[in-house]
């Protein structure tokens, strides 16, 4: 369907580039958000995995949350990822920890799923405000 209204052009184009702008922004947040807890998270442990934490989602597929012990100190923590992806976990992985709070840790299965989803909104956030750009060209080429 096409218009010849630039004030729906117009209209759209702000949408889109709010929603853009939001989704970039979103993004960067999650970026800056995990930076962050990276930036405590100094040692590394062995972690062991003692639950997968599989479960079916509504879509009938097999997604895993694992839980990994690792011992520091001769005392023994576990660390859950706090995500969810349909990759099935390692019996072992790098368990990343804050010496100054051993309970706040993660695995590397956490940061796949936080990159892939930080690379989501971004690539949503370019092409949303693209969309934008070009509907809002398009009013200057109609005039």
């Amino acid at each position: 369907m096409r218009t010849n209204d630039p004030n729906v052009v117009r209209i759209a184009s702000i949408i889109f580039a709010l929603v853009g702008v939001a989704f970039i922004g979103i993004a960067t947040f999650m970026q800056t958000s995990e930076n962050n807890i990276k930036s405590r998270l100094t040692d590394i442990a062995v972690g062991e995995l003692v639950d997968d934490g599989s479960y079916f989602n509504e879509d009938g597929d097999k997604m895993y949350s694992p839980t990994y012990s690792f011992v520091v100190k001769h005392q023994t923590f576990e660390c859950h990822a706090s995500g969810a992806s349909s990759t099935e976990p390692n019996t072992t992985t790098e368990v990343k920890y804050n010496p100054d709070n051993i309970k706040e840790c993660r695995t590397s299965y956490d940061d796949d799923v936080s990159f892939f989803l930080t690379i989501v909104f971004y690539g949503l956030g370019g092409i949303l405000t693209i969309i934008a750009i070009a509907l809002f060209i398009s009013l200057f080429r109609k005039s």
